[in-house]
């Protein structure tokens, strides 16, 4: 009855699931990791999670914190990477976190796997939108600053007090505009 409501609740995650035995082989794997890598469980049980099911470079770095770890002190780390599944044209960027505990006496590992992907695009999305704004606000700008710069230095709104403060009220704008559209930049270059 337990361990079909485990099942039941592993299951119902929206995250992938995986839980390894000491020696990394899969003990359970839930449909949203099914979903996710495109194998089901039943090709996956008993088999080597690092060797057999995720031999990729990305994932060796995870087996090594496993094996040096498992049973000896505890594992508890996340890591970000581009993962490449096999069944979908362009890689996911999943967050992984790989963490260890006992049961029945047994050390136990498990990775809960988060694809990522949508929030990474609209990430990169955002980053080149705000670079296309910042640019094309710019160019505009600095050419406002140099024509009200030209126009300060003409004799006809030197002459005149009025003109000349509006000239410098308008000129001042445009700093503060430009500085703040330069401040835009380099958040985002951060």
């Amino acid at each position: 009855m337990q361990l079909r409501l485990l099942e039941y609740l592993f299951d119902a995650l929206p995250l992938g699931l995986v839980v390894l035995d000491a020696e990394g082989r899969i003990v359970v794997y839930n449909r949203a990791e099914e979903r996710m890598a495109a194998r089901s469980k039943q090709s996956v049980m008993g088999r080597g999670f690092f060797e057999e099911v995720a031999p990729c470079m990305d994932v060796r770095q995870l087996a090594g914190q496993f094996r040096d770890n498992i049973g000896k002190r505890p594992i508890d780390l996340t890591v970000e990477m581009t993962f490449p599944f096999p069944h979908m044209d362009r890689p996911r960027d999943v967050r992984v976190r790989m963490a260890s505990f006992e049961a029945d006496g047994a050390p136990h590992g498990f990775l809960v796997i988060e694809d990522t992907s949508l929030q990474r695009s609209v990430e990169r999305m955002k980053e080149q939108l705000q670079s296309l704004l910042v640019h094309d606000l710019k160019n505009p700008l600095s050419s406002t600053w140099m024509n009200l710069q030209l126009l300060e230095e003409t004799p006809s709104v030197r002459d005149a007090p009025d003109a000349l403060e509006l000239v410098e009220n308008a000129l001042d704008s445009v700093k503060r505009v430009s500085k703040m559209t330069l401040t835009l930049l380099d958040i985002g270059r951060l």
